[in-house]
């Protein structure tokens, strides 16, 4: 978030960090190169997560939707 608020993709107006997820009132300003700044949010976070997580504990977190 702070990346792409000091970027000026993004304006953060309050966030709360739970145990399992966050909530965020933003508002997206503009497209971070090709994908939304939620796109870039989710991706990082995701990257960040696996450095820290052990590969054998990833497995737990795996889902079978095509979504995800």
């Amino acid at each position: 978030m702070s990346y792409l608020s000091k970027k000026t993709l993004i304006d953060v107006f309050g966030f709360v960090i739970m145990p399992n997820h966050v909530h965020l009132i933003w508002r997206m300003n503009s497209l971070n190169g090709q994908e939304t700044p939620f796109g870039s949010f989710l991706k990082f976070t995701a990257h960040e997560f696996k450095k820290i997580t052990p590969d054998k504990d990833l497995k737990q977190f795996e889902v079978e939707a095509s979504n995800k």
